[in-house]
């Protein structure tokens, strides 16, 4: 049961990590809309972190270990997309050259 734990802990962490260095390095210098941004950057790091653990382990349940962490992560970066749409919202493009 520890081991299951540490397992998903780690899978959240491991697509946590991959999420941002995705987003950070490719999603967001070719997306306009930050919500579809960091979800395609969560499902990136997702299959990329689910096929290192198959090659690494030979087993496919690497899908359902990451799975969790996913999910979570995915939930996390849609709230913060949100949060920087709506500001960008209220930004006003006239103040902004000024």
């Amino acid at each position: 049961m520890v081991l299951y734990a540490v397992l998903i802990v780690s899978g959240f962490v491991g697509v946590w990590f991959l999420q941002f260095l995705i987003d950070w390095l490719i999603i967001s210098r070719i997306m306009d809309e930050p919500v579809k941004g960091k979800l395609l950057a969560t499902i990136f790091a997702y299959f990329l972190a689910s096929l290192l653990y198959l090659f690494a382990r030979n087993s496919f349940s690497g899908f359902a270990i990451y799975l969790i962490g996913a999910i979570v992560v995915g939930y996390l970066q849609y709230r913060a997309a949100l949060k920087i749409e709506a500001r960008v919202a209220d930004e006003d493009v006239a103040e902004t050259f000024k």
